[in-house]
């Protein structure tokens, strides 16, 4: 009984603070949205930006990507498909990463308890 007693308390606490994790949470998705991650995928073949808001900026070919894809090869057609895929997911995924941390950390600053499972959620 005394542990949701306790527990209501705390939701009580969070409610109150709601607006001020409201306007964190903006402002950190706002500094968030101009940053920047890079993830390189075949030893550089393939490098793409994206924003930590998950948008892709930049997908960037190596030289020599570009020379195997001008041979006109369907197996290096699909292998460099195969490396922008992955790249881009892997810029994806650092931006989530980088995302989660960030708001993982506010929560922390300011004494609310996030799950891990909440945070993603919060993320999608």
């Amino acid at each position: 009984m005394f542990e949701k007693l306790k527990l209501a308390g705390q939701l009580g606490g969070m409610m109150k603070d709601l607006p001020k994790l409201r306007a964190r949470v903006d402002e950190i998705k706002a500094r968030l949205a101009t940053t920047e991650v890079v993830a390189e995928v075949g030893g550089g073949a393939v490098r793409v930006r994206a924003t930590c808001d998950l948008h892709i900026t930049h997908v960037e070919l190596a030289p020599s990507t570009l020379r195997g894809l001008a041979s006109g090869s369907d197996a290096d057609l699909q292998y460099a498909n195969r490396l922008i895929a992955e790249c881009v997911n892997a810029a994806l995924d650092l931006a989530r990463a980088r995302l989660a941390t960030e708001l993982s950390s506010a929560a922390g600053e300011m004494d609310i308890p996030l799950s891990p499972e909440l945070v993603k959620g919060m993320i999608g």
